[in-house]
């Protein structure tokens, strides 16, 4: 089975659209002429979602669209995971343990990557995020578990 590119974005442009009106509502839409905070962001993402219903269909209709085979879904669902799993478990495990976790799942969406590759940008990665939101921007970041503190 063979999947359109158009097709994978409309369905992330909806679904990311929808997910936006829904967030969006508890912050209270109002009216056109009494605009409540979440009528904007709401707006937004009804937009983004037509247009990703729109781009959906089209990609349906067209003949002869670019097409990807199952191959790009790999490294799109490593990506998504890794990103996934930094959420999940920053605030449990500490900004270290869970950028390494993040690092080492998104290697997976590249089956050429090495192990000396990983390394280096696993260390790079840690030391450019404790440098920038650590150090220069003052965040109070958990680096690691409690557990492993003394």
């Amino acid at each position: 089975m063979q999947l359109r590119e158009d097709m994978l974005l409309g369905a992330l442009f909806v679904g990311f659209g929808v997910t936006g009106v829904i967030g969006d509502i508890s912050y209270g839409i109002g009216s056109v002429a009494r605009m409540g905070p979440g009528f904007l962001p709401a707006v937004a993402g009804a937009i983004l979602a037509v247009l990703g219903l729109v781009l959906a269909v089209r990609s349906l209709v067209q003949a002869g669209a670019a097409r990807f085979v199952f191959t790009v879904a790999r490294p799109f669902a490593a990506i998504l995971l890794a990103v996934v799993v930094f959420g999940a478990t920053v605030e449990s495990l500490g900004v270290v343990p869970a950028l390494v976790l993040m690092t080492l799942i998104a290697w997976k969406a590249d089956r050429s990557g090495r192990p000396l590759e990983l390394l280096i940008v696993g260390v790079v990665l840690v030391g450019v995020v404790i440098l920038i939101f650590g150090t220069a921007l003052g965040l109070p970041l958990k680096l690691v578990p409690d557990a492993w503190t003394f």
